[in-house]
């Protein structure tokens, strides 16, 4: 086997469509936390598209692009309220880089922060990655076809013109369907804050921001 090295996975797109995210996680709005994972994962530049309160999201964020824990490039466009419009406009922003996604209503606690994760899972496969929980995983990458029901809002695509104009269980389809894409086991407690429930849940654990920890990994050529 050769190894051969991808290309380093620097853009990434934050889809805040449910007009939650500025709510408050552990005193810190739920769109911060991903936004220092993003950064923690090797995140270079980000985009983040929302349907509302984009003048108060970028007031958050915008003052400390670049300083310790944030990318060194933020970019903030309005989208509709739809996972395809996000990952277009992202796409649009990447370029032909590969994009990494982020959902903000969706935390990950532990050692390793979520979108580094599925990025190091592209880096082992070169394909398209989702990541999974729930299951009795014996490897970190899981045949995704079994499980696309227990799906969470971290990926990892490499290809705009698949599935364009797709929403999220459409794309994934046609991606098993063409066998470009993988599931990730992913580590760490999993926090769904979508719903009141699930971030009085959240509120309960000591969130920390995350470590940085970016992947270098390099595909094996067969």
């Amino acid at each position: 086997m050769s190894s051969t090295p991808r290309a380093t996975v620097r853009h990434a797109v934050i889809p805040c469509l449910d007009q939650v995210e500025l709510l408050p996680i552990g005193g810190v709005p739920m769109l911060e936390w991903v936004v220092r994972e993003c950064a923690a994962s090797g995140t270079s530049d980000l985009l983040i598209a929302t349907c509302a309160d984009l003048d108060a999201i970028r007031s958050l964020i915008a003052p400390r692009v670049g300083s310790p824990g944030f990318p060194l490039r933020v970019e903030f466009v309005e989208s509709a309220p739809r996972f395809a419009d996000a990952i277009a406009a992202g796409h649009t922003f990447a370029g032909e880089a590969p994009l990494g996604v982020a959902l903000p209503t969706n935390l990950f606690v532990g050692d390793a922060p979520g979108l580094a994760q599925v990025v190091e899972t592209y880096y082992r496969t070169g394909k398209n990655v989702a990541g999974v929980v729930g299951g009795d995983f014996s490897t970190d990458e899981v045949e995704l076809e079994p499980v696309l029901d227990q799906v969470v809002g971290r990926f990892l695509f490499t290809d705009a013109a698949i599935g364009h104009g797709l929403d999220e269980a459409d794309l994934l389809r046609v991606l098993v369907t063409r066998h470009c894409i993988i599931g990730r086991r992913m580590r760490g407690q999993y926090l769904d804050v979508t719903f009141p429930d699930g971030r009085a849940e959240a509120g309960r654990f000591a969130l920390r921001p995350p470590r940085p920890s970016t992947p270098t990994g390099r595909i094996l050529d067969e």
